[in-house]
């Protein structure tokens, strides 16, 4: 058993000893009660005699007296029942007590015991301190040697890092050179695309991307009047004016005259002098109609209320510049100017 598990039986052992006092104490205190009892017996016996005696020699019969009786005998049990437990107890504690003194023998000698073992360690340790000791002298020794071949690695990586840090300066400085140079040639490279595009864009000639959508788009104002007011020269204002009609009558709208005044073009019916549009000098497709409301009166109205044929033209201007490719910055509003005509307006005037 080791030294823990003895100290808990131990413990366990002054536990139950304590509680055999208290119950010796418990007998102890029934045998005093029973002897007080016994005391009071004996008064009360003497009494009666004494009563006896002070009368007349010759009396009647007396009926035993049962409290006297009871009184005696609890008295006389009590006594004998505090004997007996305290006979008992007496053993039980002795036992305990028995116990309680094998007990520390036995921890008295796992202690001698064990002092004996920590004395053991306690000298074999000094001897491997001594061994240590000498172990440590040599590696101390070799430690002086170590550490100087340190500061002499340590003055020759200090003229490295030197020599190093000339490197380095020189390989950012070509470095910085390469990023600009890096940086120069993407945005050579970014301007080259720009100018591509705008080439691509130059050349590509305008058209109406998704043409029958976008008559299906105006087939709602069926019947809107509408008139050609402009055109520049070159065939890509002419393909996309041509273009541009064709999806105005699919969609059911109502080409007006031009009535085009020198110089003009005749685009749709050589024998109508009428159809004749002038030659305008403007840029891109341009779309304007007449109202006599102000433009700020037009804006402030929710599109719903706004005129049939100015509908139109938004919707007009809406699905052409959404379509038109190349596509155009300007000429994304239509153009109100003061008047009462009903017709929508449309420039087809020269690549932006």
């Amino acid at each position: 058993m080791d030294e823990s598990a003895l100290r808990r039986a131990l413990a366990s052992l002054d536990d139950c000893s304590s509680s055999q006092h208290w119950w010796l104490g418990f007998w102890t205190f029934l045998v005093a009660t029973g002897v007080a009892l016994e005391i009071v017996f004996v008064i009360w016996e003497y009494i009666d005699d004494l009563r006896d005696c002070k009368r007349s020699l010759l009396y009647p019969p007396v009926k035993p007296n049962l409290p006297l009786f009871a009184l005696g005998f609890l008295g006389a049990a009590l006594v004998a029942a505090g004997v007996a437990g305290e006979l008992f107890v007496e053993s039980k504690i002795a036992t305990v007590e028995t116990c309680i003194r094998k007990g520390n023998d036995q921890l008295s000698l796992l202690l001698s015991r064990e002092a004996g073992d920590a004395a053991q360690s306690a000298k074999t340790a000094h001897d491997e301190a001594d061994a240590v000791k000498g172990i440590a002298d040599k590696a101390r020794a070799d430690a002086k040697d170590a550490l100087a071949k340190a500061q002499a690695a340590q003055r020759e990586l200090a003229h490295a890092e030197t020599d190093a840090a000339k490197a380095q300066s020189g390989a950012s400085s070509a470095l910085d050179t390469a990023n600009e140079a890096g940086q120069i040639a993407r945005d050579t490279k970014s301007e080259v695309a720009v100018t591509a595009e705008e080439l691509k864009r130059v050349k590509a000639q305008r058209m109406i991307l998704h043409p029958d959508d976008v008559s299906a788009a105006l087939k709602q104002f069926t019947g809107t009047q509408y008139v050609f007011s402009g055109v520049g020269l070159g065939d890509d204002s002419l393909a996309l004016i041509i273009q541009m009609d064709d999806i105005l009558q699919k969609a059911g709208w109502k080409r007006q005259p031009a009535h085009g005044r020198f110089p003009a073009l005749n685009l749709f019916d050589p024998t109508k002098a009428d159809e004749a549009v002038t030659v305008a000098v403007v840029s891109g497709v341009l779309v304007s109609v007449d109202s006599q409301e102000e433009l700020t009166a037009l804006q402030a109205k929710p599109i719903q209320e706004l005129p049939l044929y100015l509908r139109a033209a938004i919707s007009l201007t809406l699905n052409i510049t959404a379509n038109l490719y190349p596509p155009q910055e300007k000429g994304k509003q239509v153009n109100v100017e003061k008047g009462a005509s009903t017709v929508v307006r449309i420039a087809v005037g020269q690549k932006p």
